[in-house]
């Protein structure tokens, strides 16, 4: 059976849902169990809650009503500091920072739930033995058939989930900026292109008007002059513009050798934690491999956040009578052949509109009446200059299915199709 440190990683990952719900179990079955003290067979019981007691693996720890510590299990001893005979007989304080005596921020009884066998869960500080503290998320409960009142307190640990909450936080504002910079490149191209033509022709013009007054054979020195003068910063202006679109297409400064199915997992997860869908069934299936590409990471994340985002408001906009087992997002990696990897965002959701089909990747195109119209763009954009290709398809059951293919690098960082 794993010790109590053990499983520290697997319970960070438990939501608060299911933490509250498993706390309320095990403090309902101790309650029995002390009611059952004294019955024929008790003993039985007695020696199961004990079991428990010890090899839980959050902290257990039960107070009186006065706040004083009466009991702590291994789980408690390991992440507090203290071992038990330090412990018992001193204030809950000691333990959890804004249940200390000297200046209650929070009421002991009022944490448990009337007429339930445990209450909300609250976050609040641990202290650890050395002083240093990390937060907690603690749900306490009454314990039955005890006289005088005692207290069951459920102690986890959630110092991971915060920090994983602050690099959630982190790569959002990552993605977020790539997302800006990906579409100020976008319009810095496409003003590029769009410049370049009326450069060329003012360019042709001043050069046909210089001929016209040669063959005539009256230029004027002076006239001669602010023509060449013009030539030269039209084609100068040219320089600039072809200069920022080489500079908006050319990346590669931030790619590097990355195994795709962590970044496309990674980015899976945050879509999921920003936009959380509860009536969303949504599965990612990570079957590539283990496969490797050369690629930025942002940009390829990016891609991914965005065509779930996409998949997710299409799942949205479904009728609710008739979205009862419908809403499925799948996110699935694999290897169509040796040199490739897909990845593949399906959704049961309306469809794309027979309007936009043919021109779903171009700019400003889109279904949505608060869109904007660029996402696919971008991720086209993106996938291209990786070497990959986008596109989209209906399903057969109902719905979307995105799929983008990136070329299959070996572990030397040379890609295949080198």
């Amino acid at each position: 059976m794993p010790g109590p440190e053990s499983s520290q990683g697997l319970l960070a990952a438990i939501p608060s849902a299911a933490w509250l719900v498993a706390a309320a179990l095990v403090l309902a079955g101790l309650a029995a169990v002390v009611w059952h003290r004294g019955r024929p067979h008790g003993g039985r019981e007695e020696s199961f809650a004990r079991s428990v007691f010890a090899s839980a693996p959050y902290a257990i720890i039960t107070v009186g009503a006065d706040g004083i510590v009466r009991q702590v299990n291994p789980a408690a001893e390991a992440r507090f500091g203290y071992p038990q005979a330090t412990i018992v007989g001193r204030h809950i304080g000691v333990l959890v920072h804004e249940l200390s005596p000297d200046g209650d921020t929070v009421d002991l009884a009022g944490l448990f739930k009337a007429g339930g066998p445990a209450g909300e869960g609250e976050v609040l500080t641990g202290r650890r033995q050395d002083g240093a503290t990390f937060p907690i998320e603690l749900v306490a409960g009454l314990a039955s058939g005890r006289a005088p009142k005692e207290f069951t307190l459920f102690v986890r640990d959630i110092s991971r989930l915060r920090k994983a909450q602050a690099e959630m936080r982190v790569l959002e504002q990552q993605l977020s900026q790539a997302g800006r910079v990906c579409a100020l490149g976008e319009m810095a191209s496409g003003l590029a292109h769009e410049l370049n033509q009326p450069l060329t022709a003012i360019t042709n013009y001043v050069e046909a008007c210089r001929t016209n007054l040669e063959t005539a054979g009256n230029v004027p020195d002076q006239a001669r002059a602010l023509m060449d003068k013009a030539v030269e910063q039209a084609r100068r202006a040219a320089q600039v513009i072809d200069r920022v679109r080489r500079f908006v297409r050319r990346g590669g400064e931030n790619r590097q050798l990355l195994a795709i199915g962590p970044v496309v997992e990674e980015a899976a997860n945050f879509a999921r934690i920003d936009a959380p869908h509860t009536d969303i069934d949504v599965s990612v299936r990570m079957r590539d491999g283990g496969a490797w590409v050369i690629a930025d990471k942002i940009e390829i994340q990016q891609v991914v956040v965005n065509l779930i985002r996409n998949a997710l408001d299409a799942l949205d906009a479904l009728d609710a009578l008739d979205a009862a087992d419908r809403k499925q997002l799948t996110v699935e990696t694999c290897r169509p052949d040796s040199d490739t990897v897909k990845i593949s965002v399906s959704d049961t959701g309306t469809g794309i509109p027979n309007g936009i089909r043919d021109t779903l990747f171009e700019a400003f195109v889109t279904s949505r009446p608060d869109g904007l119209g660029i996402g696919l763009s971008i991720s086209r954009t993106i996938v291209g200059a990786h070497g990959g290709r986008i596109w989209a398809e209906p399903r057969p059951q109902g719905g979307t299915t995105f799929s983008v293919t990136l070329p299959v690098a070996d572990r030397s960082g040379i890609a295949n199709d080198a």
